[in-house]
């Protein structure tokens, strides 16, 4: 019993890392991955000296010993955890995506995981580290990785909508980037027209682009990774359902 377990266990594994596991399978390993980042980030807040407010604090703070002495290394742990639980979902969305423009599909697949490595990478390069370049360039590839990945996405969304495939609509595609360019307009209007919303006396945070909007770019590419497993076919044309 417990030796067949374990063989399922191996194959669901197997499944998940080639890019193969059923729909419902790879949702629930999103759910985990994820689950351990935000568990990782509510600790490091509630350790975090003097207080914590996304206001006052950047997520990279979360993960600097220089800022949280006590809380730094549980979320340093599972930020790079969680970039490397990551990987398989790119394999996943490409064969998903299969077999329409290979090229544009495979680039994307490859700048998600360049992602993934550059959100890993970041609990290495953590804030204040040496070379003082090292952090902002980790984040430029984790989030600059994803948004290549996305834009070579789209180009294989709007082919796949061309020949009618199942999926994706046309109005998935419009969720899909419309929360993400949503976000990043909201973003702008707030940062570069803060008197729009001088009625409104809100936190002086919103109107600053950093601690806050940090977090909610964060949120944003979260949301964008989550979004795109959840348009993918359930099943491939001519594909078994595989865990």
């Amino acid at each position: 019993m417990v030796s067949s377990r374990f063989t399922r266990l191996g194959h669901v594994l197997r499944a998940i890392w080639t890019g193969t596991a059923s729909k419902a399978i790879m949702g629930m390993y999103l759910a985990i991955s994820f689950g351990i980042y935000f568990a990782g980030m509510l600790i490091a807040a509630a350790l975090y000296p003097g207080g914590y407010s996304m206001f006052t604090v950047y997520v990279s703070f979360l993960g600097g010993p220089g800022e949280n002495t006590t809380g730094y290394l549980v979320y340093d742990i599972c930020q790079f955890i969680t970039g490397v639980l990551l990987v398989p979902f790119f394999f996943y969305l490409y064969r998903r995506f299969q077999p329409d423009l290979k090229v544009a599909n495979i680039i994307s697949a490859c700048f998600g995981i360049l992602g993934c490595a550059g959100f890993s990478s970041i609990s290495i390069n953590v804030q204040g580290s040496h070379p003082s370049w090292a952090h902002g360039a980790s984040t430029w590839v984790a989030f600059g990785g994803l948004g290549f990945c996305f834009i070579f996405a789209l180009l294989v969304m709007i082919r796949r909508i061309a020949l009618r495939r199942q999926r994706p609509r046309w109005w998935h595609l419009v969720v899909v980037f419309g929360e993400i360019f949503g976000i990043l307009g909201v973003m702008q209007l707030f940062t570069g027209s803060p008197e729009l919303f001088a009625s409104w006396h809100l936190d002086p945070g919103f109107f600053k682009a950093d601690f806050f909007w940090e977090y909610i770019e964060v949120f944003m590419a979260i949301g964008a990774v989550i979004l795109f497993w959840a348009i993918t076919e359930s099943i491939r044309q001519g594909e078994k359902k595989n865990y």
